[in-house]
């Protein structure tokens, strides 16, 4: 049974250590910090060129969206272009207060194709149902929750450029993961922009605000790759524990003798 937990715990650390973020903002930067000086923990080297309008951060770890009054759309320019594979968008609201907004009032970020000029977008706006979610490349689909206001929202896109297509879900204070769509036309072919959008046309209404803990850009290792990661590492487990049984042996016979 040992022997099985610690094989598994190396199949796992391994398939975890395959799989790094390509972008990775936490919005834990001095207050007032706006999106332009975010600071990038992922692998790739760029960060956001410009300032979203009315985003900065409140020092409690979230960017604060507030006092909206105009479209504004920000690139953070990748070190290579991606065009194959699987990449994972995801970002978590901590808070939120659309009430009184317009229609399409509300964030966006997304994985992005300057030469095509479309990508694939997540997008948390305002309806006049309550807050929505929607998630489009070529086609797209919408979730609207039954609020205006709300709390730990996490919405999750997954691109898949060997196959064209993607799928997304949100998690919603903690109930577990809802799907939204799956298999929908990506309509892009690769990556080469992460994008942070807010939509201010009309103008946000007083009040109405949302707080961003993170907002990542994550490839996922095929399962191909996965596997074969795991199987190396039992391999490694399996040579070590077979080395050690020896020496044991050894040690045992000398004693007898």
């Amino acid at each position: 049974m040992k022997t099985k937990v610690l094989c598994t715990a190396a199949m796992a650390g391994l398939a975890m250590s395959a799989s790094a973020l390509i972008i990775d903002y936490q919005m834990d930067d001095t207050a007032g910090t706006p999106t332009s000086g975010l600071t990038n923990r992922g692998t790739d080297t760029g960060n956001i060129l410009g300032d979203v309008q009315g985003a900065a951060t409140d020092n409690a770890g979230n960017l604060h969206y507030a006092g909206v009054t105009a479209d504004s759309s920000k690139k953070n320019d990748l070190d290579v272009t991606y065009s194959s594979g699987s990449y994972q968008l995801i970002y978590r609201v901590s808070a939120w207060d659309y009430t009184g907004n317009d229609l399409t009032d509300g964030i966006s970020f997304s994985l992005w194709d300057s030469t095509s000029g479309a990508g694939l977008k997540a997008t948390l706006d305002y309806n006049a149902a309550g807050t929505r979610i929607r998630v489009a490349g070529t086609s797209g689909k919408q979730k609207v929750l039954n609020q205006f206001s709300g709390s730990d929202l996490i919405i999750r896109a997954i691109a898949n450029l060997d196959t064209g297509t993607f799928s997304a879900d949100y998690n919603l204070g903690g109930a577990g993961w809802t799907s939204i769509t799956s298999g929908e036309t990506l309509g892009v072919s690769s990556f080469n922009e992460f994008r942070i959008v807010a939509d201010g046309t009309p103008a946000w209404a007083a009040g109405a605000f949302v707080d961003v803990d993170y907002a990542t850009m994550e490839a996922i290792p095929e399962p191909t790759t996965t596997a074969l990661l795991g199987l190396a590492g039992v391999g490694l487990f399996l040579a070590r524990n077979k080395r050690k049984t020896r020496a044991e042996k050894i040690i045992q016979e000398f004693e007898r003798d």
